[in-house]
């Protein structure tokens, strides 16, 4: 700590680090994040990181001033706030601290299970809000450890690609995990991993292009991925499919489009995936390719939501898929839950984020229970929803700073639950227990 806190004691809050008693001033409603004329001074990496009855707070804030901009007014506190009703009201001021800089508290106990959002406020010398963060959402509670955990040198170059793909999934049988990973920031290719007795298979061995999303056939005798480049002949990104013999695979038939990716298995003969183009405003679409006969079908061309990650449902009458919808002016909205009637081929709504990414939906086996990546803790961890009763959950608590977690995947029969734990520069594919 470079500054003493200031603790504001609420009922049920044990403040640390106490050095004197401050207000209880409601937090400002504007602005929600920075103001329209963004000011030299920015709120980097505000993270939360909870655990059984608390939440590790850690950021980064400092001046971005360039020599000719306008001198930066003189900065004085950064206030932590909290609210138990929502992103932007009812907030109550938690501490306050002199001065920018790279710093981290936490608050002790919280109530498990509960949710709790937080923000970060900076203010000039008279007290004015020069910035404020962008809300976090954290449901404390205890962390449960792995049952398996696999070192993977790198999933993935690019982290963003890890957070954006679906790149874990489940056979049928609940014997194999199909994922991607890249050893030592190369070429990335696909493995299997026998949950049994954890041997690891690797099916394909591209030396160039990128490979992601990778998802087993109804009959588990095939599994289709996303591919860009893997040919020496180029190609783009089409959809390929390759058996449990391994090899380099085979693109599916019409699967012919500037940016096909993301595939989703209908049937044994039908998969469905995304389509984009290389020109603006590339918004992706799904079609769908019958491999017998390789005829394609269009299923939407609304032009409107951005659409990723889609996965069937166990009815196979359902999409759920990660979007957001362009709006006017050019802005656009975090990355929401949707879902996708088959029959009607009609799309609605199922969270709706203003501060957040909701991404890689995956089905619980009943049909009940939506499980997904999301930045709500300002990293990624996975959260539940309850279809039936919209309850949102925190699933997963990482316990080290640096790592969140992403790709989501349960079991057949729902006993496990497997996933990424990921940083800039390692991986680890572990498996846990899906309830405590």
């Amino acid at each position: 700590m470079l500054n003493c806190w200031r603790i504001v004691a609420l009922t049920g809050l044990a403040a640390c680090c106490a050095c004197s008693d401050s207000t209880t001033d409601p937090i400002p409603e504007e602005p929600v994040g920075l103001p329209d004329d963004p000011p030299e001074f920015t709120i980097f990496d505000f993270d939360g990181y909870a655990g059984d009855q608390y939440v590790q707070f850690y950021w980064n804030s400092h001046i971005d001033w360039m020599p000719g901009s306008p001198i930066p007014p003189p900065l004085k506190e950064i206030k932590l706030w909290m609210s138990l009703t929502g992103p932007s009201q009812d907030f109550f001021l938690l501490r306050s601290r002199l001065g920018p800089g790279v710093d981290s508290t936490s608050i002790a106990d919280l109530a498990n299970g509960v949710s709790h959002y937080f923000r970060l406020t900076v203010h000039d010398s008279s007290d004015g809000v020069v910035a404020a963060s962008r809300p976090i959402w954290v449901q404390p509670g205890p962390s449960i450890p792995p049952s398996i955990a696999i070192h993977v040198p790198q999933v993935l170059p690019d982290r963003a690609t890890l957070q954006g793909n679906r790149n874990l999934d489940w056979s049928p049988d609940g014997k194999w995990l199909a994922f991607v990973k890249a050893d030592n920031g190369e070429v990335a290719n696909l493995y299997l991993l026998g949950v049994d007795d954890l041997s690891v298979k690797q099916l394909t061995h591209y030396t160039q292009g990128t490979l992601s999303s990778p998802m087993w056939s109804p009959s588990q005798d095939k599994l289709a991925f996303g591919g860009n480049n893997l040919s020496p002949l180029g190609w783009g990104a089409r959809i390929w499919v390759t058996s449990l013999d391994g090899g380099e695979g085979q693109p599916i038939p019409n699967s012919f489009g500037d940016l096909d990716f993301a595939p989703c298995w209908i049937s044994d003969d039908a998969i469905l995936f995304c389509r984009g183009t290389s020109w603006a405003p590339n918004i992706p679409e799904f079609a769908l390719v019958h491999l017998s006969d390789g005829i394609e079908q269009k299923l939407t061309f609304d032009q409107t939501i951005y659409k990723y990650n889609p996965v069937l449902s166990p009815t196979a009458s359902v999409l759920a898929y990660s979007g957001y919808v362009s709006q006017v002016g050019g802005g656009i909205l975090a990355r929401s839950l949707w879902l996708f009637d088959l029959p009607s081929r009609h799309s609605h709504l199922l969270t709706e984020n203003q501060y957040w990414d909701d991404t890689t939906p995956s089905w619980s086996p009943d049909g009940n229970q939506m499980l997904f990546a999301s930045n709500r803790n300002g990293h990624f961890e996975i959260w539940s929803l309850d279809l039936v009763t919209r309850e949102e959950k925190q699933v997963t608590r990482s316990p080290q700073h640096g790592f969140e977690i992403l790709n989501a995947a349960i079991s057949p029969d729902g006993s496990e639950l497997a996933y990424f734990r990921s940083s800039s520069t390692e991986s680890w594919l572990e498996i846990r227990p899906s309830e405590p």
